[in-house]
């Protein structure tokens, strides 16, 4: 009877490879969300009451967001203008001054898998006029009236839906990540995002509070950003 040779044991699974920005650098952290846009979009363009039509979601749109946010929630740490003006260009990028601060984003943002709503051009109407009804939401798309000498400008109907990638060093974890729950929470895409447009909903797990109250956003920042701070909101 032949000899019965058993299956030679697999080995174990290799570790998760640490991503870095090359090779011997720093350990980096990824975040990744899909959004959803719930309001119309204005603007967001390079340009002015325009749509853009070959970048629908723009990234520099999205970083110039994510460093409003970060300065709101993070600007008091940094005591006079000049240190948070440091700060924000050794994380966000911006042009090297004499200190050698600044230069590229350590920030790496990424958008993917874009789904494009439509774009439309109807007439903002403030108040019901000549049997039509007043346009939803007019007080906050009152940029976009038609005037004399412009038409009514365009915006992107709500339904845009879009991937969000980030790469940072992972000493930065906590900032980036505040940062894209703020923006994603109490702010949007484009202009007018305080009247809410261009609201924003996070369809990933884990990216919402798991009610609106003020413990449910301690637990989901791990801080009282409501309350904290010099540039509290």
């Amino acid at each position: 009877m032949p000899e019965m040779i058993s299956a030679p044991v697999p080995p174990p699974p290799l570790p998760a490879r640490n991503l870095r920005s090359r090779r011997g650098g720093r350990v980096l952290e990824r975040v990744q969300v899909r959004v959803r846009v719930v309001t119309p979009i204005l603007g967001g363009a390079p340009e002015t009451r325009t749509v853009d039509g070959v970048d629908g979601i723009r990234v520099p749109t999205i970083r110039g967001h994510l460093r409003f946010w970060w300065r709101t929630l993070h600007g008091h740490e940094h005591g006079e203008a000049s240190g948070l003006f440091a700060a924000e260009r050794a994380l966000w990028g911006g042009m090297s001054g004499q200190d050698d601060v600044g230069g590229r984003s350590l920030v790496d943002v990424r958008v993917t898998n874009v789904n494009l709503a439509g774009v439309t051009t109807d007439e903002v109407r403030p108040y019901p006029r000549q049997g039509q009804p007043a346009t939803p939401g007019a007080y906050a798309l009152w940029p976009a009236r038609g005037t004399n000498e412009e038409p009514t400008a365009p915006r992107r109907v709500q339904g845009t839906q879009f991937d969000l990638e980030l790469l940072f060093p992972e000493e930065h974890t906590q900032a980036v990540r505040s940062a894209v729950l703020a923006w994603t929470l109490f702010g949007g895409y484009g202009s007018r995002t305080r009247r809410g447009v261009g609201s924003l909903r996070c369809l990933s797990d884990g990216w919402l509070p798991t009610s609106a109250t003020v413990d449910a956003l301690k637990v989901l920042f791990d801080s009282d950003v409501l309350h904290d701070g010099e540039f509290s909101l």
